[in-house]
């Protein structure tokens, strides 16, 4: 990402959080870049029963640019592919983190994201 634009050919890039315990939240930080501005491709997820209070949250340079309620357990899959996903207003030098709310009880959690 240069020039504060999506550049559709950069290379791909993954982070996952697979060893959280129970009632445990999964946050996934990229962190700020000077010469980078985040583009968000997809979310996964799972939960290992349903949750209780499941929440899948995206901020980017500390604003909440999406949000959904995750209510049951297993794989969950969020394409952004026509409609990346970043901040309008962003600039260079913004984190990107992307977190997946603790389950309750003894639910597991477990979160991969791809960003460019």
């Amino acid at each position: 990402m240069h020039s504060n634009f999506a550049d559709l050919h950069a290379q791909p890039r993954f982070e996952k959080k697979l060893d959280a315990t129970g009632n445990a939240a999964c946050t996934l930080t990229v962190a700020a870049d000077a010469d980078n501005f985040w583009v968000l491709d997809w979310i996964a997820w799972s939960y290992s029963g349903d949750p209780t209070g499941g929440k899948c949250t995206v901020s980017i340079g500390g604003v909440n640019v999406f949000e959904v309620d995750v209510t049951s357990g297993g794989p969950g899959l969020l394409h952004f592919d026509q409609h990346e996903l970043y901040n309008a207003s962003q600039t260079k030098n913004e984190a990107l983190v992307v977190t997946l709310a603790a389950g309750g009880g003894s639910v597991v959690g477990k979160l991969q994201i791809r960003y460019r």
